[in-house]
């Protein structure tokens, strides 16, 4: 076992001595890249957040202490008890997803099952269970946590009581969690280190890990039962959370130590660290990173290498730091969640969560970077980044932490004379890089020049670099700036400088540097548009060397006479050349200072300038296009002053104009000029910015999902308007592009705009199917589709939504309508009633504008009979201009299979089937009041007491219990569980400590009172400080 750790005095004072070692290292270090933030001002229930999870439909989850939260990209919606949702308590402990994507949700009350899928309104899509229901399978009521093994058990850890396993069991029509024979409680001391249970965790051996306040035990299954064997590991502890990373690493946060990494398949293999303190959440990114979240000491979050040696990782130089100084809501953490598509949730324990976006990641000055931009890039063999400036060369693993400055490897000056600024990099096929540099005094023949250095060399010694200028090649080179570098088939080197092109063989740069023989120069007298080069390519289809220049574009042969007249391309006469690039296919694209882009044919004899007909979406005519680089075969980014623009090519009738995509700074590539681009050897997007950095782009590859909004089930009109929306994560949703169809008809062009009229219908039924693209070109392979029904009928009638149920039907006496007025029913979303009463809605409405009949119209509502309530108890109601619903009469009547309800109606509008019991109270007890709001438990604190008391005001007789927990969701005290209060004022005593009776440390808790479902929180200060 390796344990960094020492004595206990030792100990304190290595942790003060760290922490401003901490503070000093972390300063300045201040990412640019912006945490995105969540609170209850954009719709969550409540800011603090006990637990999160990501569906397998891309929907984040997130528990708190008032209800369970939705986020699909768009909003947030909330579900609770307050909200008339079936949720079986509001205090969310634990969520998790299983193998078959329902949704379990933990509370101190049971947990409730359901389908993300299902309609959420409709309370019989929850599934509630609790101690009682389960007939004791599960141990107890409170649950703190939950897993899903590798045999698809449920796995279920209670604050006091021990564990509950649910095996899964074959359908026989009966709901299997209800049987107590498929119940395991897990409670004696040979199986569990202690029975305060605060964390659950799998390995990717098969193994379940459990955290307590005692230590923690470990599960190793045998075949397939519910049998195995139980390791005790007491040392460890009381454990918090346990993550178990990609590398075969299991990790424990402590609380009042530091955490503890060991080897999954060698647990002796361990090594205990002594910093940070109280890591009570913990998740790893997407390039390996191990994230530490803090809460009691809320020193925010700590990410390092999670597969560093021991040694390494009680470096605090080898850890970076998140917290509020530099985009985090909270440095109190509760939940760190990655998403699919690489993105970190950071949960905190008072201000909402905060989300960091790794599709887009901008590299700068806020991680202590001192440069601003980025004029080219390239990669070594070694799987290295090699960054030109405005100030220093830089090399970045890619195997590296980013985050970490020391790991953006700068150059200083490779050579006296030789400036920071950096023009041009290039790899020769020997590996050697050569690189342009920025004279310090650029009329100065000594200063300035080329390098070229063996990238597996020691970087940091000056005699490994060999440079090259007009001085010591007596002008053979006739410039220091160079600007662009090529080779060729037969191994020569050319290089585009201010004042001509050069050329040189690469061996001649290693036996003689300064002979000018081997050297040769072209310009203007050989026929080259320009002595200034700015672009150069080989092509090896046609052996030819085509330069890039401010007035033209030349081309030459290099099998042929090379002091003969280079060959000037009539098409680029007279335009400034920036970029020349070759795709996967061999078309040649060039890339000009204001007039665009043009790509070849094969032969390389016609020319076509791509544009889009929508400027604003991507190239135009006049763009200066300063990079281009190719993702796949049918995907181009092009690098422009103006921005960055990407091409995705499609083989539909609609044209490749529908695939631009034109990306703001705000939307990831954090400027408008971009000067440089680069695919690496791992597929991630590289760009080099004007004044903002460097920037990442990790291209995702989930496609959005598309819903109708507006679902039509009959009309009588021939024209309709359809709207939708697309749902996704990383694309905001003003960046989602449309495709639609109706019927056999061809699908339509990728355009922004979520609503479409469609026109000239013929009476019949029709289907519209819609589809959305992401700003990354995933395209959703599973439209969402609309049938309905055109009805003709003009001057009455009746107008129904087809057959099936439910359906609505309108009959509307003959005469009553006028000439050419439409009538659309349409079926109402159940979040778009906003009502927990409502049980179904339609929307009737004509063509344009409201009307009313002249004689009364008969609506006519059924659905299917899954309720059961009494006749008295549903009615149709209609909404008012006020939101108000007002009852309209009619008949019910009720079948063993069917529900009917008759009214007549006057007017178009909203009309609904609602359930006419009276709703819950609003406010079944009033907000929540705590004096003092600071108090000493241990009684040494100046005017202050020594405990608290906790009011509140019951309007009737309830069951209530009333906990404390700490910032971080952990259970400190029960002071009430489930007890009878009576209406009216009631008071509870706190004294500050917890449930074994100690003094609670100096801090901020939460109180929660819940009474029927119903939760209130209120916080308080313990203060032990004062002497």
């Amino acid at each position: 076992m390796q344990t960094i750790q020492m004595p206990m005095k030792v100990q304190k004072l290595k942790k003060i001595v760290l922490a401003l070692w901490v503070l000093f290292v972390m300063q300045g270090r201040l990412p640019a890249q912006n945490w995105l933030g969540y609170s209850v001002a954009d719709g969550l229930s409540s800011n603090g957040i006990s637990a999160m999870v990501e569906d397998a439909h891309g929907i984040i989850w997130v528990g708190t202490f008032a209800g369970l939260n939705r986020f699909d990209g768009r909003a947030w919606r909330t579900f609770s008890r307050a909200e008339g949702d079936s949720l079986v308590s509001d205090f969310v402990t634990a969520l998790l997803v299983d193998g078959e994507g329902m949704l379990w949700i933990a509370t101190t009350h049971g947990f409730s099952k359901v389908d993300p899928l299902a309609d959420l309104n409709n309370p019989a899509n929850w599934h509630n269970y609790n101690r009682e229901k389960t007939a004791g399978g599960l141990v107890d009521d409170d649950i703190v946590s939950m897993l899903e093994d590798s045999r698809g058990n449920i796995w279920m850890a209670t604050r006091n009581r021990g564990m509950s396993i649910l095996r899964p069991a074959p359908g026989n029509g009966s709901d299997p969690i209800l049987d107590r024979n498929n119940w395991t409680v897990v409670n004696s001391g040979d199986q569990l280190a202690g029975l305060e249970i605060f964390a659950l965790a799998n390995d990717g051996l098969g193994n379940t890990w459990v955290g307590t306040f005692d230590g923690v035990s470990r599960f190793r299954p045998q075949q397939h039962e519910l049998t195995g064997k139980w390791d005790l590991f007491p040392e460890l502890g009381d454990v918090r959370t346990i993550f178990a990373d990609g590398h075969g690493f299991v990790w424990f946060g402590r609380a009042g130590a530091g955490p503890v990494r060991l080897l999954a398949a060698d647990p002796s293999q361990r090594a205990e660290f002594f910093f940070p303190d109280d890591v009570d959440a913990m998740g790893e990114d997407r390039d390996g990173n191990i994230w530490l979240g803090t809460a009691e000491i809320g020193d925010g979050i700590f990410v390092a290498r999670a597969q560093l040696p021991a040694g390494e990782l009680a470096d605090p130089a080898n850890w970076f730091q998140f917290s509020q100084q530099n985009g985090l809501a909270s440095n109190v953490i509760t939940q760190i969640v990655r998403d699919s598509e690489g993105d970190m949730w950071v949960g905190t324990g008072q201000k909402g969560l905060s989300r960091l976006q790794v599709s887009w990641h901008n590299f700068s000055a806020g991680y202590g970077l001192d440069f601003t931009s980025v004029t080219t890039i390239a990669e070594d063999g070694r799987q290295r980044l090699w960054i030109g400036t405005d100030n220093k060369l830089r090399i970045l693993p890619l195997e590296a932490n980013f985050l970490l400055k020391k790991n953006w490897l700068a150059i200083r000056k490779m050579e006296k004379g030789i400036s920071e600024d950096i023009r041009t990099l290039f790899r020769d096929d020997a590996g050697q890089f050569w690189i342009g540099a920025t004279p310090e005094r650029a009329l100065d023949p000594k200063f300035g020049g080329l390098l070229r250095i063996d990238p597996h060399s020691v970087l940091s010694m000056v005699e490994n670099w060999l440079r090259f200028t007009v001085d010591n090649t007596n002008g053979a080179l006739a410039s220091n700036l160079v600007n662009a570098i090529a080779q060729d088939g037969d191994r020569y080197l050319w290089f585009g400088t201010d004042n001509g092109l050069h050329r040189v063989h690469v061996d001649s740069t290693t036996a003689d540097r300064v002979s000018f023989r081997t050297w040769s120069r072209f310009d203007t007298t050989h026929g080259l548009a320009s002595n200034v080069i700015h672009a150069l390519f080989y092509d090896s289809a046609g052996n030819a060397l085509w330069v890039g220049t401010p007035a033209g574009l030349n081309r030459k042969q290099l099998d042929a006479n090379l002091d003969a007249v280079w060959e000037e391309i009539e098409d680029f006469s007279g335009l400034g050349i920036q970029t020349i690039f070759q795709d996967l296919q061999g078309f040649l694209w060039i890339g000009t200072s204001g007039h665009g882009v043009y790509k070849s044919d094969v032969e390389r004899s016609h020319w076509s300038r791509v544009v889009a007909r929508q400027a604003r979406e991507g190239l135009d005519e006049n763009s200066a296009v300063t990079a281009i680089v190719q993702k796949r075969a049918d995907e181009y980014w092009f690098a422009t002053h103006g921005g960055l623009v990407r091409l995705r090519l499609t083989n539909s009738p609609a044209g490749i104009d529908s695939l631009w995509t034109r990306f703001r700074p705000e939307q990831g590539p954090g400027a408008l000029g971009i000067l440089s681009a680069l695919v690496d050897s791992r597929g991630d997007l590289w760009f080099g910015t004007t004044g903002k950095g460097l920037t990442r782009h990790r291209i995702k590859t989930s496609p959005p999902d598309t819903r109708i909004t507006s679902k039509i089930e009959a009309t009588s009109s021939d024209r309709v308007l359809m709207t939708f929306e697309g749902i996704d994560l990383t694309t905001p949703p003003q960046a989602l592009k449309y495709s639609y169809k109706i019927d056999l008809q061809d699908w339509s062009e990728f355009l922004p705009g979520e609503v479409v009229p469609i026109f000239g219908l013929s009476p019949g039924r029709h289907v519209f199917e819609v589809r959305a693209m992401d700003m990354d070109g995933n395209i959703d392979a599973t439209p969402d589709r609309d049938a309905f029904y055109v009805i003709q009928q003009r001057l009455g009638g009746e107008v129904t939504t087809g057959p099936g149920l439910p359906a609505a039907r309108l009959y509307v006496p003959p005469g009553e309508l006028g000439k050419d007025t439409d009538i659309t029913i349409t079926r109402m979303k159940r979040y778009e009633l906003a009502d927990s009463l409502s049980i179904l809605g339609y929307r009737i409405v004509p063509a344009q504008g409201q009307f009313q009949f002249r004689k009364p119209a008969t609506l006519t509502i059924s659905f299917l009979n899954t309720r059961n309530d009494p006749p008295q108890q549903i009615g149709l109601f209609r909404q008012n201009e006020t939101r108000k619903w007002v009852a309209m009469g009619g008949t019910v009547s009720i079948t063993a299979d069917t529900v009917i309800l008759r009214a007549v109606i006057t007017e178009s509008g909203i009309y609904a089937v609602r359930n006419q019991r009276p709703g819950r109270v609003d406010g079944e007890f009033a907000a929540v009041n705590i004096q003092p709001r600071m108090f000493s438990p241990a009684g040494q604190g100046r005017g202050h007491g020594n405990r608290a008391t906790i009011s509140f005001t019951l309007e009737k007789d309830a069951m209530v219990d009333i906990q404390v927990y700490d910032l971080a969701g952990r259970l400190i005290r029960v002071l009430k569980k489930n007890v009878r209060m009576l209406a009216g004022i009631n008071a509870v005593d706190w004294d500050g400590r917890d449930h074994r009776g100690r003094v609670c440390r100096s801090g901020l808790y939460v109180v929660t009172i819940e009474a029927d479902g119903r939760v209130r929180t209120k916080s308080v200060m313990v203060s032990n400080r004062f002497r």
